[in-house]
């Protein structure tokens, strides 16, 4: 049962709790006070896992201070008091725009308080500042003619949905009322919060700073700072990255759409046990409740890696997994590029950039060579592999995938459907598509796919998807150098795909000297998911013949 919420103070701070006997302590912050009720949506859900308090910091004049390091550091201690008067020296963390801000310094500051991080409207700007410092004229315009009052409607007006604005203008007022009540008791002039504004918008915490954070956590990013959210992941060695595909108080008009978003970042963070992403390929670091380990590992230099298809996911391919996992061979499964937690490439990324990307990884892996089993386009990426980089390709398992180029229109088609996945994705769009990249057999059998699917893909980078549709679409014709294949390799293709047709795999197998091909009667496209059997079966061949 939820707890109810109560105010307490700590120390002379005003705090408000839902109190879990047993349950970590997450702080809520943003520097927006409480009295907006920004947070109400989603604090009943956090406090299903978790004891959450919040509590309204001073917004400091940094004109009082000798820079904003300092006065950040300030806040930033602040919070661990009053979660040490909670009785709780480490907690969890859940900052929002000005309170991730504040995150940053805490992770850099007071990594030993923090249990996890979660960063939300980050402002992190990369080497270009001069948009912001434009924006900040603006901003300062409208206060010095508008006051705190035609901010305020300004700032929850460019946050919200227009349609929820206008269905809800009444609930809007009361809040602009209720933040100009508070923010005159904490004395807040324009001058004051347009001096506050620059400091957000010009963070002194630096990338070398951040890449010392060992802190699990975690950036979420809405359309409007996909590219700070971007550079923040970029920077943090152990953050993942999820997508809201939302506006910026998506916590407050969509808020099941957002702790969906956050879902699995929290369910382990809960646990004690929250993943970070493994950054060196020897020194582990093993995490449990309340301390870190390290341990060395050996991990063999071959391996078999999977390298999934578009809008697909590197656990479609657990089956092959699991049966390398029982006869002790070394598997991975990347997570490609816009998918999942992996990083978006930026506009006018080229395969070739694709096949340096995963070079690159693998490296990180250790590595050294590997059995590439690629489905769909994760097929062309292991056909440009074998291409530019033989050397780190020991056979090749194609399932659905081709080695000829789109013509325009092919292009221009998939080009029109990344469009919809990047500006409309949701049940609807995802309905349209997964006939073809899907297959009728797997959606007859499972008629609840295209709704898990459509939840998952959402909180994936998807402006990002345009960046890999430029690798895609203009990637070279590879069929006068297929011919020079040799290592072990198996085609497999389905009779009812709809997205590469049929003969397209006979022929690439016909190019490829010795190569298996397998047709699969009535199979569609996802051949990981509709047919995992024959596909381990092709896995399990080659990676014998390529060891023998």
């Amino acid at each position: 049962m939820t707890p109810q919420s109560r105010q307490v103070h700590v120390d002379g701070t005003a705090v408000t709790l839902f109190e879990q006997l047993g349950k970590p302590l997450m702080l809520t912050m943003r520097m927006a006070a409480r009295e907006m009720n920004l947070w109400e949506r989603v604090w009943p859900r956090l406090a299903q896992d978790f004891t959450v308090a919040a509590f309204d910091l001073p917004v400091p004049d940094p004109a009082t201070f000798d820079d904003t390091r300092t006065l950040f550091r300030g806040l930033a201690d602040r919070c661990v008091e009053v979660a040490a008067g909670l009785g709780h020296d480490r907690f969890h963390y859940f900052g929002w725009t000005g309170g991730a801000a504040l995150g940053l310094h805490l992770l850099v500051d007071q990594p030993d308080r923090l249990h996890s991080a979660i960063l939300f409207g980050t402002i992190f700007p990369g080497a270009e500042r001069r948009h912001l410092d434009r924006h900040l004229d603006v901003l300062g315009t409208l206060l010095a003619h508008g006051g705190t009052e035609a901010y305020t409607w300004w700032w929850l007006g460019s946050s919200l949905t227009g349609g929820y604005v206008e269905d809800h203008y009444d609930e809007l007022e009361a809040m602009v009322v209720r933040r100009l009540d508070v923010d005159a008791g904490r004395a807040l002039d324009p001058d004051r919060i347009l001096r506050w504004l620059r400091a957000l918008f010009h963070p002194d915490i630096t990338p070398a700073e951040l890449a010392g954070v060992r802190t699990p956590t975690l950036v979420v990013a809405t359309p409007g700072d996909i590219q700070s959210a971007r550079r923040l992941r970029s920077a943090i060695p152990t953050s993942e990255l999820t997508y809201m595909p939302g506006p910026a108080f998506s916590p407050y008009e969509m808020p099941d759409a957002f702790l969906a978003s956050i879902g699995p970042f929290l369910r382990a963070a809960a646990t004690g046990n929250p993943t970070t992403p493994e950054t060196n390929a020897g020194l582990v670091e093993v995490r449990g409740q309340g301390s870190v380990a390290g341990a060395i590992e050996v991990r063999a230099k071959e391996a078999v890696v999977f390298l999934h298809g578009w809008l697909m996911a590197p656990d479609d391919f657990q089956p092959q997994l699991d049966a390398l996992s029982s006869k002790g061979t070394r598997a991975v499964a990347l997570a490609q590029p816009a998918h999942g937690a992996s990083e978006a490439p930026p506009a006018g990324f080229t395969m070739g950039d694709w096949v340096d990307r995963t070079v690159e990884a693998l490296d990180t892996l250790g590595i050294d060579r590997a059995v590439l089993v690629g489905h769909s386009m994760g097929g062309m990426l292991a056909l440009a592999m074998a291409d530019a980089r033989p050397e780190r390709v020991a056979g090749l398992v194609l399932a659905a995938t081709t080695d000829e180029a789109w013509d325009i229109e092919e292009q221009e088609s998939y080009r029109n459907a990344v469009s919809a996945v990047v500006m409309g994705w949701g049940p609807e769009v995802a309905a349209q598509l997964a006939p073809v990249l899907i297959g009728g057999e797997h959606l007859g059998q499972h008629p609840a796919f295209v709704g898990s699917w459509a939840h998952a893909v959402a909180r994936w980078d998807l402006p990002g998807m345009a960046g890999l549709a430029d690798a895609i679409a203009g990637r070279d014709d590879l069929t006068h150098r297929t011919p020079s294949v040799t290592v072990p390799t198996a085609v497999l293709h389905g009779t009812a795909d709809d997205a590469v047709e049929l003969e397209a795999g006979r022929r690439l197998a016909g190019r490829i000297p010795g190569a298996t091909f397998v047709e699969l009667a009535g199979a569609g496209h996802a051949l990981p998911l509709e047919r995992p059997d024959d596909l381990t079966a092709a896995v399990l061949s080659v990676t014998e013949a390529a060891s023998s």
